[in-house]
């Protein structure tokens, strides 16, 4: 009966607090009510102001909760209501809510002045133009969201090129916008939506406020997002109120800035942790308590059957006591005659008038600390005692003879009593169980300094290369890395293993591993096995330098084939770079003045017909001479000639855009070659001419050229010179690179004979 009587009670407490939960009414109270009016001392402007708006129009965000939604009962809720209520009672006025709107809508009719406030806003440049902002009430991290599928993205320059889902109307658009141009955005109707999109998959990530995309996750249980990153923005809700409302802004503040944190907290606090649904139905109830009342029933008889068997389990014990300590050391890895003589002791607390000797064969003694007959600490000293009792060979699991377990007895025919139910267990069955511990302890010691042995000629191998030795997961974190990159990049190995690779790349290199990693997975979804890529990308070093390194990877595959991490060698290029990029620049540009010369032009121009080709945009290929180079370097020798050629590089590339080429081709030649003009020839010559004037315009100016003496002063000469211009348009690629350089050099010289420093398109007649 004291055995119901208990279980009754824990039952009632138990389904207590789903009684009561039911009774609470579904819409909560506000923390601050009418007994906490705040009495607030306000300017006569201000008042004056109070008494002439009675009723204040707010819009509000219906889906953006905790901050601001409205319930399934159409009721406004959530964290800005509570500030809202506080702020009514203590200006005297009455919040008219505008409803049936949505956010981006109420933020166009605070633009046009329809309404007096917004209740949840964050201020921004564009949004200051329109709306006065109070201090923030509540201010969390913008975060990053993914759907777990890919590795760790960690901010926004990751996310460069990809899809990031954002609630339309919302203000990390602007920033987004401003300062990562090249991040696509995707717009949804609301925090949900957005999150829905990046798990479907149609966008790569989310971006947005901490508080409420935990909010959304935790409510609609999306337990395959998870948190990728965070970015260096925080969203800072405040009220925002109109221009024309600059009293009302001030009256907030005021209001606002009299609350005391404990007060904010707690708004905060009770919508973070609200359940959206109150209270438990009836029927859910009574399905509760009969599926408890049943639990109960069982557990119950469960302790009765528990009881019964307390007097088998006490029996057992002692000796399950000495084996699982043993399992513990062996699982710890304690010392190899630790664990020997725990077995020992062990055999001899269950048996009275007995002895343990634990004997290694004689290949493992000679590794082993444990000598050939190792005792318990009270083991006598004297010569080996006589009566053995019974003797166990310790055997590997390959069936290798490792030692002897055996039993000893002072006495010769002496009765071995065993402490506890010796009628249960046998002599055969006690040493065959710790003879079996020893042969695990033993093996796992004998593995154990083999994998040493491993490791320690593994570092000899890996630690003396010059060359970086790692190894990552599947996710691309840093599990392990040899102390070449301390000495190539001065980072220690605790300081990079744990760490995701892309931590040590530039932006470009990190683009280019992703590349690699996307092919990769291409390949293997087409079921073709990828093996081993080579790249070549900048790494950073803890100084701040850049280095160029060749890194080989090969991906590392379990039983199934699956991919579960990577390894390989990088080794430093950054002197095999520099020397590439010598020969490079020898090859293609010329040494004076860092234009393409003629090699690197006929590329180009190529590349440009083929286009024009495929686009059907005309482009045009100039040549230009300067019409009194030679007379300078006569006069002032070919260094000041070098100087004024230098210049002219320099003014011949403002002049154009960043997509055309300006090169050199010989002597006091330059070639300019625009691509992707206009469709229309007449347009293109047109845009052409317009260029060539601003060339002809630009080189007309004086120059003043700066002559450097070793130990005497600089000489300033000064030059005039003009430059004569051909041009060509052309189209597609049916003529040749060589007609087209010979009808712009005709044109050029037609230019020059019509007089100098004029512009002549081709078959045309001079300026």
């Amino acid at each position: 009966m004291k055995f119901i009587r208990f279980y009754a009670f824990f039952l009632l407490l138990t389904i207590a607090p789903f009684l009561v939960q039911a009774d609470v009414p579904s819409t909560q109270k506000a923390p601050h009510d009418s007994e906490n009016k705040t009495e607030m001392s306000f300017t006569s402007d201000q008042q004056a102001w109070l008494a002439a708006h009675p009723v204040i129009r707010v819009g509000v965000d219906p889906d953006f909760a905790p901050y601001e939604w409205l319930d399934k009962s159409g009721n406004y809720v959530g964290i800005a209501v509570d500030y809202l209520q506080h702020l009514e009672k203590a200006m005297g006025v009455r919040f008219e809510i505008v409803r049936d709107k949505t956010w981006s809508e109420s933020q166009d009719m605070a633009k046009r002045g329809e309404l007096d406030m917004l209740s949840s806003m964050v201020k921004t440049p564009e949004r200051s133009q329109y709306m006065i902002f109070t201090e923030p009430y509540r201010e969390t991290q913008l975060i990053i969201i993914d759907n777990g599928q890919g590795g760790f993205i960690g901010d926004l320059t990751h996310l460069t090129g990809k899809r990031v889902a954002l609630e339309t109307g919302y203000f990390a658009k602007e920033l987004l916008e401003k300062n990562y141009p090249k991040i696509n955005l995707v717009f949804a109707d609301n925090t949900y939506d957005a999150l829905l999109l990046v798990e479907d998959g149609k966008a790569d990530a989310y971006v947005g406020d901490a508080g409420a995309a935990n909010y959304v996750i935790k409510k609609h249980d999306l337990l395959n997002l998870r948190f990728s990153g965070q970015t260096e923005y925080t969203s800072a809700q405040s009220f925002a109120v109109t221009k024309n409302n600059a009293e009302l802004a001030a009256i907030l503040s005021k209001i606002m800035g009299s609350m005391s944190r404990e007060e904010s907290e707690a708004i905060f606090n009770r919508w973070l942790g609200m359940r959206i649904e109150q209270g438990i139905e009836t029927k859910t109830l009574i399905q509760y308590g009969a599926g408890f009342a049943a639990l109960f029933l069982l557990f119950g008889y469960w302790v009765f059957r528990l009881r019964r068997e307390i007097g088998y389990r006490k029996a057992a014990e002692m000796r399950e006591h000495s084996r699982n300590s043993i399992l513990e050391m062996l699982a710890k890895a304690a010392p190899l005659p630790a664990i020997l003589e725990t077995i020992e002791r062990s055999v001899e607390q269950q048996y009275s008038n007995l002895q343990c000797r634990i004997s290694m064969h004689d290949a493992q003694a000679q590794q082993s600390p444990h000598t050939a007959t190792t005792g318990a600490a009270t083991h006598d000293t004297a010569p080996s005692p006589s009566g053995v009792r019974s003797t166990q060979a310790i055997q590997a699991a390959s069936g290798e003879i490792l030692g002897t377990l055996s039993l000893y007895s002072h006495a010769a025919n002496t009765m071995v009593v065993p402490k506890t139910e010796s009628n249960m267990f046998s002599d055969a069955i006690l040493i065959e169980q710790f003879t079996h511990l020893a042969g695990i302890a033993i093996e796992k010691w004998n593995s154990a300094e083999k994998l040493r042995h491993s490791e320690a000629h593994y570092r000899q191998l890996t630690e003396g290369a010059s060359d970086i030795i790692w190894k990552t997961d599947s996710d691309l974190r840093v599990t392990y890395i040899s102390l070449a990159d301390e000495r190539l990049r001065g980072y220690r190995a605790d300081e990079v293993i744990g760490r995701h690779i892309f931590e040590m790349f530039t932006e470009e290199g990190v683009a280019t591993v992703t590349e690699l990693m996307r092919q990769r997975q291409e390949a293997e979804q087409c079921g073709v096995p990828s093996g081993p890529v080579t790249f070549e990308v900048q790494q950073r070093c803890k100084d701040g330098r850049l280095i160029w390194a060749e890194v080989l990877s090969k991906p590392e595959r379990d039983e199934h084939g699956t991919i579960v991490g990577f390894h390989g060698v990088t080794r430093e290029t950054t002197e095999r770079k520099q020397m590439q990029d010598q020969v490079r620049q020898l090859a293609f540009f010329d040494p004076l003045t860092r234009l393409p010369n003629r090699r690197l032009l006929n590329d180009r121009l190529g590349q440009v017909m083929t286009a024009s080709k495929r686009s059907a945009c005309h482009g045009a290929l100039m040549i230009l001479d300067l019409d009194n180079f030679k007379h300078l370097n006569d006069t002032q020798g070919h260094l000041v000639g070098d100087l004024l050629l230098i210049e002219v590089a320099r003014r011949l590339t403002c002049c154009v855009r960043a997509m055309d080429t300006v090169a050199r081709f010989g002597g006091d030649e330059f070639v300019v070659l625009l691509s992707d003009l206009n469709a229309d020839e007449k347009a293109s010559a047109l845009q052409a001419r317009l260029v060539a004037e601003k060339i002809r315009s630009s080189l007309s100016e004086p120059y003043l050229l700066t002559v450097k003496h070793p130990g005497q002063a600089d000489t300033i000469v000064e030059h005039c010179c003009s430059a004569s211009i051909g041009v060509v348009i052309f189209i597609g690629n049916e003529n040749t690179q060589d007609d087209m350089l010979k009808w712009a050099d005709a044109a050029m010289y037609q230019a020059k004979a019509a007089g100098r420093n004029l512009i002549q398109l081709y078959d045309e007649k001079p300026e």
